[in-house]
Formats: structure tokens, sequence, C-alpha cells
């Protein structure tokens, strides 16, 4: 520094070369240097150019490694490796302890590191150390702990709705299972609506914001694991939205076409929507039988309960693969009449004016398999005829019979207690 000397030194007798180690440190900072020579005699040289130099012992800081963030899950097996370090320094950087390559930083301390060569997948650790101008190297960086992962997750399997099936619900809630804890998307029709998250387990739902149009969809998934890997799509589920609800059956209908039965479970027909299922309903609004449409269209139930005696209403509706409900069908009243329950005019007027024209017995078109016979006051049997229709008119192979009262019996052919009563004949006009 031109006032402290610092040593003294012989100069190589052939080629003057010199060299000097000071014996004591130098203080760090900006130092500047210069020399003399004395020869044999004593004489002693003009001062030698400065020379100015920088003594610098302190190692600088330790960087500080800013990316990938501590304890980051990446898909990036080549990661971009950032941090701060002294500006202008030269930094290495190391994967697991073992050095990978080296930048400098800016004048702003900055820096960037790509690898050359691809890290495996799993867990690593990431350290640098910086080394400035005077070659002093920091201590090393905090670690950073990052984990590699490239390998793709499982496709998600979509488990509802289940394939093929129909639903009324135009939101229907889709679920599935994918890798736990992993980003789901749903797809409909190949078109991302959303996404929900697997929990621990692996199972997720979803439900879609906006209603599905009525017709086939299909519904598939992906997953995103931590790394922002995409796996590949699940496999199809295919659904169909049918939000509109059958028309109303036609009928019911006794299947004899009459409005009356004997039998407490009578059997009924109609048509409705094919593969619908039908259902009974009598005027309390019981269920009291179902049944499921052919693919003609064409059902028949018989209920499977007894029927009150009395006038009962009956209604139907139909019920749509995708569980919609149509209205119901026309009321059927129909008379369920107890064994027994007959009844007859007992005045016969056939002048043809349409009142008591015949002998008419009540409910006798429910058995079909009938006879009657028809007596005078001594007993002796004028009329037998098989299968009577309600046509007799108070004549005998065409002869109208006299004014008086004459006497029946009707016999219903499956073992009901006969009927018997009279009817009186009255001709006047």
């Amino acid at each position: 520094d031109g006032t402290t000397l610092i040593g003294t030194v012989t100069a190589d007798a052939t080629t003057g070369a010199w060299s000097l180690t000071p014996a004591v440190a130098l203080t760090d900072g900006s130092h500047a240097v210069k020399a003399t020579s004395t020869d044999a005699a004593g004489n002693t040289s003009v001062d030698s150019n400065i020379n100015t130099f920088t003594v610098d012992t302190a190692a600088p800081a330790a960087p500080v490694v800013t990316g990938p963030a501590n304890g980051s899950i990446i898909n990036n097996n080549k990661p971009v490796v950032s941090g701060t370090a002294e500006p202008n320094s030269l930094v290495t950087v190391y994967i697991d302890g073992l050095a990978i390559g080296t930048t400098t930083a800016g004048a702003n301390g900055t820096w960037t590191f790509t690898p050359t060569t691809p890290l495996i997948d799993g867990a690593h650790i990431i350290t640098a150390t910086s080394k400035d101008a005077a070659g002093n190297i920091s201590s090393p960086s905090p670690a950073v702990r990052v984990t590699v992962v490239t390998a793709l997750p499982s496709a998600p399997v979509v488990t509802g709705p289940a394939n093929n099936s129909i639903t009324s619900n135009n939101k229907p809630v889709i679920t599935g299972t994918a890798v736990p804890n992993s980003i789901v998307t749903v797809y409909v029709d190949g078109v991302a609506i959303g996404t929900t998250t697997a929990n621990a387990s692996g199972n997720w739902t979803f439900i879609p914001a906006s209603a599905l149009a009525d017709g086939q969809h299909l519904i598939t998934a992906t997953s995103t694991d931590a790394a922002g890997n995409v796996s590949a799509p699940s496999a199809s589920s295919r659904v169909t939205i049918d939000t509109t609800a059958p028309l109303a059956p036609t009928g019911p209908a006794l299947a004899d076409g009459k409005s009356s039965s004997l039998d407490k479970r009578p059997p009924m027909v109609g048509t409705a929507e094919p593969g619908s299922i039908i259902k009974l309903y009598d005027e309390n609004n019981r269920l009291i039988g179902t049944g499921v449409t052919g693919n003609d269209g064409k059902w028949l139930i018989i209920p499977n309960e007894d029927l009150a005696f009395g006038l009962r209403n009956i209604t139907a509706t139909a019920t749509d693969a995708a569980n919609n409900v149509s209205a119901s069908g026309k009321v059927l009243s129909v008379m369920i009449i107890s064994e027994g329950d007959f009844s007859a005019n007992n005045v016969l007027t056939p002048n043809g004016d349409g009142k008591n024209d015949y002998l008419i017995i009540k409910n006798l078109e429910l058995y079909p398999n009938n006879s009657i016979r028809i007596f005078d006051r001594a007993g002796r049997l004028l009329f037998n005829v098989r299968g009577y229709n309600n046509d007799w008119d108070g004549s005998i192979n065409g002869s109208p019979l006299a004014e008086d009262t004459y006497y029946y019996i009707i016999d219903y052919g499956n073992g009901v207690k006969p009927f018997k009563g009279f009817i009186t004949i009255i001709r006047r006009k």
C-alpha cells in the first residue's frame, strides 16, 4: 500500500525472477503493491509499477433454491431449478448430494439450471453452493425436497349410472373410483363438464350443474395426480336420459268385455307403452295389482287381492324404463257380484213398449251354462231351455200364454243354489 514493507527476497541470478509470500496475512480489501531492487553496491532502483488487487477470504452466503417448491410433486424429470445467490457467483447444483452441473448467478443474483439427464421417479433432495470470484465456496443451501412422478395414474372407473341404464334424472349422480386424492374430470359425450376429487379410498361423486338433454349419452372420466399427470380416459358408460312420461294406458277393461263379474279377482286388460310396468289402483288409490306390457304393448293383470262386493272404480298407470309415470287411464267401473245375487221382474207385459216385454234375470249373463224351466200353476213344464239369454216373452213355440202367474226355476250350472221365482203375464194394452 506504498508505505508498509512486507519483505525482501533475492532475484534469481540467471533469470532475475523472484516471488514473495508475505509473512503477515493481508487484511481483506483492496491493496496496491510495488517493489524496488538493490544491487551489490547498495544502489537502489526507482519504484516499480503499482499492481492493485483485492484480498477476499470470506465465503459467500449460501444460495437459496426457490424452485421447484419444497415438498412439491412434479411430473417433469428435468425440472428447472432456480434460486438466488451472490451476484455473478458460480452456482453448483446438487441432486441427492451429487453435483449435476453449474450455472452463473446474474447481476441481480438470480440463477436457473436445467438438468441434462432426467431424474428418476421418486424423492430427491436439491441443494446448491456458490463460488465467488475469489474462489471462496459457500456452505450448501437449505435442502429442497421434491418428488418426481412421470408415470400416468390408472384410468378411473365409472360405476354409476350403470352402463346401458335408463334414467329420468337429467342431472344423474355420477360415481366411480380413481387414484386416491386425484382430481377427476368428468366428460359427457367427450366434453368436460366438471371436476371432483377422489377421497382417500379412491371413491368420487359428481353431479352435473346443467341438465343433460333427453337421449343417449357417453360418460367418461380422467384423473390427474398430484404431479399433474393425466390418466387415459375411463371406459365409457352409456346412459339414456328420458324425462318424458309415457301416455296413459288404454283400459283397464275386464278381459271378458263385461262390466260386472262374479270373480272377485277378475282379469283386466289394456294397452300401454311396450315394456312399461302397469299398476292398478282401486277407488281408494290402493295398489291392487301390477303387470308388464309385452312387446305388442298389451297387458293382462289379475288383482292380487279380492275386490269387495259392489261397484269398484279401477284405474291404471304406466311406468316406463326410466321410471316416468303416466297419468291415469280411463276409470273402469266394475260391479263385483256375489254368487246368488240375482233378481228378476215379476210382471211380464209383452206388448212391445220396451217395458217388461221379457223375463229378465239380473246378472244371468255371468252364468252362460244356465238353464231355465217354467211351469204353470198345475206344475206342468211349459218351457225348458239351456243358455237362457233373457229373451222369453211369454210364448210357447210362438203361441202366447194366457194371462196368469207362472213359476220358474233357474239352474246356474256351477253349483250355485237354483233361483226360483214367479212371473205374472198381463196382456192388456
